[in-house]
């Protein structure tokens, strides 16, 4: 038996405790902002669980605690696409690692990603029952009654941090700055982070960790008086109906306007998440719009460089996105198909940013100066977590 509905209606929590009291078995998908992590249940308790969200991944959680180097993810992802290991396993037979410990990191990356899971409130689930397991996904040791304490209580800290900081807070250090050595390596980078323009959301993407940390970080600096406020703001949007968007979509798709018919889509998923039609065309369009954009305008052995000076891009109109993927194409060595693998973002959001990047003249593309670019490989995917 199946079932599927909003998170505006039956969030997280509910889906849990009705697990738990019904002792079902069976998968559990939930989906925000074109991402799905996946949950095996079993006689009501979390056996397993696993995600396509890039910030939720292996990779980006040992970044975020210094374990790793950004050049070491790229080797680690050219060898995990060879061979299709697990990630874990790739940094263990490169040396990087040891095995008790990638288990570890794993764990603790599996846990805080469902953690993440309490936050939702504005995406679409599905249940289905089955007895089949799925060995692709992390297992793990998580009772569902603990795990509920720990995310009601997560979820009412951060709404309390919400009420100070938001998204859209433009932070700035201030002249009491923290001890270094009372910083742990997570908390040295994201106040690094903080320059006095970035907003809450770009801090985000250069924190590579879940934004409950990130804004637990952020709160606690600011409460020290270590960073101040500069700009608080709030964006909200209300998109297109689905029917109309849909027509559109088709219209320019058949003229070849990838990027405009995903806006059309995109904007009317946004206010109409359960909508399956929706849903499946997106990913459609996504996936030809890559394949189109690596043959034509955005090939992935070229390596975009920045085009004049750092402070022109203060006049330009760029997301923090756009900010974050600026300051990863800066130094110009990385060619497209490793940024799409070391960004903390979906690759079809990667190619689009680099397309309006260059469609502005904000970068160019280069050919690359090295012998070992990946080349025009399938993308790297990191098996679970």
């Amino acid at each position: 038996m199946g079932m599927q509905g909003s998170l505006s209606t039956m969030t997280f929590a509910d889906l849990l405790r009705w697990a738990s009291h019904g002792r079902k078995g069976g998968l559990l998908e939930v989906e925000h902002g074109r991402t799905v992590k996946r949950v095996e249940l079993r006689d009501g308790e979390i056996v397993s669980c696993s995600s396509d969200d890039p910030s939720s991944l292996l990779g980006q959680y040992l970044l975020s605690r210094g374990k790793i180097r950004e050049d070491t993810l790229r080797s680690a992802l050219r060898g995990q696409e060879l061979t299709g290991a697990s990630l874990g396993q790739v940094f263990v037979e490169m040396g990087v690692m040891q095995k008790p410990e990638v288990d570890r990191f794993v764990a603790e990356k599996a846990e805080e990603s469902l953690l993440g899971l309490f936050d939702l409130h504005d995406g679409v689930f599905r249940f289905e029952e089955t007895t089949a397991g799925d060995p692709t996904m992390m297992r793990v040791e998580l009772k569902t009654a603990d795990l509920l304490a720990r995310g009601e209580r997560l979820r009412e800290e951060l709404g309390r941090i919400r009420s100070v900081l938001k998204t859209g807070t433009v932070l700035c250090r201030s002249n009491r700055p923290p001890v270094a050595e009372t910083l742990d390596t997570l908390e040295r980078r994201i106040y690094d982070v903080v320059d006095g323009r970035r907003t809450i959301a770009e801090v985000l993407l250069h924190a590579r960790t879940s934004e409950f940390l990130t804004m637990k970080v952020l709160h606690h600096l600011y409460r020290r008086g270590a960073l101040r406020i500069l700009d608080q703001h709030d964006v909200t949007s209300i998109g297109p109906n689905p029917e109309s968007a849909t027509r559109l979509a088709r219209q320019l798709v058949a003229r070849g306007d990838y990027e405009a018919a995903l806006d059309a889509l995109e904007s009317a998923h946004r206010a109409h998440r359960e909508d399956e039609t929706l849903r499946r065309m997106i990913s459609k369009v996504e996936a030809v719009f890559v394949e189109a954009c690596y043959r034509g305008e955005v090939p992935p052995t070229k390596v975009p460089a920045l085009l004049g000076a750092r402070e022109r891009l203060l006049h330009e109109d760029l997301s923090p996105a756009e900010f974050f993927l600026i300051s990863t194409i800066e130094n110009g060595t990385l060619d497209v198909k490793s940024i799409t693998w070391i960004a903390p973002m979906r690759e079809v959001e990667v190619l689009r940013m680099i397309k309006r990047l260059l469609d502005r003249g904000v970068i160019e593309l280069r050919e690359p100066s090295r012998a070992d670019s990946p080349g025009a490989a399938a993308t790297a995917s990191e098996a679970s977590y």
